[in-house]
């Protein structure tokens, strides 16, 4: 080997050394949102690929190989192509928005004023995705706040919090959810949709107590919107 090629080699090695040990302290070791390492995802696969084509040229030079060379390489072409396709189909979980998600979302799109600048639309992200659309990107996330990463811990918290609230039974401080989230959305009234399969008979009173209607069914899904008569509001007055 010239003197050249084994320059090349030691500096490709402390490169791919460095990506490479990076990438595994900063996924395995520190913690944060990981910003950077993110990024080392196509610089770890372009190392991972120089080395796998240096080995293959390595494979086939070696004359102890030679008469099995090129079934040595069809065998790693054949396993590297399986492991990508593996990799490929087993991506992130891809659907689209159902009927009765698009239906809700018409639904809550003709009873709003998509023009106001604040909304509260409590519900899960699909059905929210599919107001956004129609909204014109007027109603994003419901109208609850987003950060730097895009996520809505307060939704999340105040749709979980309704969803445990029948569990505890019908309290004055399960009635203030609806009034925390007009607060926090600076909006006059909200709209809370839940799947129809986790309304227990209990949440559907809960619910039909707090908002003070009783609910419209659009196929899978319960939507209820906040009334002159629901609890929160009128705690939110006195």
């Amino acid at each position: 080997m010239s003197k050249v090629k084994v320059v090349l080699l030691v500096v490709v090695s402390i490169f791919s050394g460095v990506v490479i040990g990076g990438y595994i302290i900063g996924w395995f070791v520190l913690e944060g949102d990981r910003s950077f390492i993110r990024r080392f995802d196509a610089m770890f696969a372009f190392c991972i690929l120089v080395f796998l084509l240096y080995g293959l040229s390595a494979v086939l030079k070696k004359k102890v190989f030679h008469s099995y060379g090129r079934i040595i390489l069809l065998l790693l072409c054949f396993g590297f192509g399986w492991l990508s396709s593996v990799v490929y189909a087993s991506g992130p979980d891809m659907r689209v928005v159902s009927q009765n998600e698009y239906d809700t979302a018409y639904y809550i799109s003709q009873k709003i004023n998509v023009n106001e600048t604040n909304h509260c639309v409590l519900a899960d992200t699909w059905v929210l995705l599919a107001l956004e659309g129609m909204s014109g990107q007027k109603i994003v996330g419901g109208g609850f706040p987003i950060d730097y990463q895009f996520t809505q811990n307060e939704r999340v918290a105040f749709y979980n919090e309704i969803q445990s609230g029948a569990v505890r039974g019908f309290r004055r401080e399960n009635t203030d959810i609806l009034l925390r989230m007009r607060q926090t959305t600076n909006s006059d009234k909200c709209f809370v949709i839940l799947p129809k399969n986790v309304v227990t008979p209990e949440k559907y009173k809960f619910m039909q107590n707090m908002t003070g209607s009783e609910g419209v069914i659009k196929g899978d899904l319960f939507i209820w919107e906040e009334t002159a008569t629901s609890t929160s509001l009128i705690s939110g007055r006195g």
